[in-house]
């Protein structure tokens, strides 16, 4: 069985907090399917900074 290769974007959230995640997932699903969520965090000195990466395929 063969399947068509979706292309596949991924962009980076920088998270403030979660109404920050769900405000933005809200406005990407109009134009975009979401495929996948991680959450990640950098360490810079003293701040820790989380960010959400969302795996998107844009609707047909």
């Amino acid at each position: 069985m063969k399947f068509r290769e979706e292309k596949f974007d991924t962009i980076k959230i920088k998270t403030g907090s979660e109404e920050d995640v769900t405000k933005a997932i809200e406005e990407i699903s109009v134009t975009h399917i979401i495929i996948d969520m991680q959450y990640g965090f950098t360490v810079d000195r003293d701040s820790v900074m989380w960010y959400s990466v969302l795996i998107i395929a844009r609707k047909k």
